[in-house]
Order: structure tokens, then sequence, then C-alpha cells
């Protein structure tokens, strides 16, 4: 996992992502594509998804198989609860969906909680098992899906 600020990027490149180059070149969502949550293909190894976080949604811990996330907070606060270490827990094979591995058993334990603030941002590779805006949360910001 990687924690920074978009504020203070120095040091923030890694041999699979290039962090200032996602941060120079980010750009925001126009409202109605906030609206219509509108994915965008950066290159061959990076999307980038809007999201708009709802306390009302029902979070699961989860991680990812060939893709590391990079949540990057626009507005609002989000509230992040990660775990340290990969794979703490097999995968069962029902709950493997695309590049996602839901970990629905994992709600009831306690993990390193995140707050993020705007402008920073949080990078979960692959393996880790993280859980996204968690409590009473509003807020937008954009993921990175990233190949590595």
């Amino acid at each position: 996992m990687i924690l920074g600020n978009i504020f203070h990027k120095t040091g923030c490149i890694t041999e699979s992502i290039d962090l200032n180059m996602l941060i120079e070149n980010l750009v925001i969502p126009t409202a109605m594509e906030w609206q219509l949550l509108v994915s965008t293909e950066l290159n061959d190894k990076v999307k980038q998804i809007p999201v708009i976080i709802d306390e009302t949604l029902n979070r699961v811990a989860e991680s990812h198989i060939k893709y590391a996330d990079l949540h990057f907070l626009v507005e609002g606060k989000e509230i992040h609860e990660f775990w340290n270490g990969f794979n703490l827990h097999e995968p069962k094979e029902e709950f493997i969906l695309d590049d996602n591995i839901f970990y629905p058993e994992i709600k009831v334990q306690k993990g390193i909680l995140i707050q993020l603030q705007p402008g920073d941002f949080v990078v979960y590779w692959p393996g880790e098992i993280h859980i996204a805006g968690i409590g009473e949360t509003k807020a937008k910001k954009i993921v990175y899906k990233i190949k590595v």
C-alpha cells in the first residue's frame, strides 16, 4: 500500500506505476461525467473510473488479482480499512469475479483505518485486502485500475 497527497508528490515513482504521470495528467470529471460515471481508458494498462460514494452502499472487503487500485479523493472525506498482509484468507471460488476477490467474512475483523481528505490518494497492490468508503461517507473520487 502507498498513501500520499497530490500536493506532496515527490518520490511517487515505482517500477509498475508512474504516480507522478497519473497525478500530472489528472482530469477531474465534468458534472455530466460524474452523473454518468463515465470510465476512460488512459492507455492499455490504465483505466480511470469516477466514483460517487454514498453511505447507503453495503461494503465488502476485496482484493484484486492483476490490477492495482489507486483511489484519489476529489471531494468529501472517505475512510478505508486495510489489512496488512497479502491474501490473509483463502478466497472462495464463488467470490471471485473478473479481477475482484470478495471477502464477506472479513467484515468482523479489524484492520488499519485510513481517512482520506481531498487530494489524498492510496494505492492497493494486487492481493492487498481493503474496503473503501466505510462508515457514513459522501464523497467523489477517481479510481485508477492499473495493470501490473
